[in-house]
């Protein structure tokens, strides 16, 4: 089994902080923990939507970091 390391947040990808990891997936999946924010989030979807028109993990984690504010 190939390990795969966390990605840290970037611009594009900011999860909640800069003591955020974790890993997109295919399809707009996504996954992240936040240990200073005590908080883990996970979002998969059954329907598969490509390219950038796909803004649903993105409103999500925004509502996310929104919250912690």
């Amino acid at each position: 089994m190939k390990y795969r390391r966390p990605m840290l947040p970037t611009k594009t990808n900011p999860m909640t902080g800069p003591t955020s990891f974790g890993h997109t997936g295919r399809g707009g999946s996504l996954g992240f923990a936040d240990p200073e924010h005590g908080i883990a989030f996970g979002y998969v979807m059954n329907h598969i939507i490509s390219g950038s028109d796909d803004v649903r993990a993105t409103s999500l984690v925004d509502a996310v970091r929104r919250s912690l504010m």
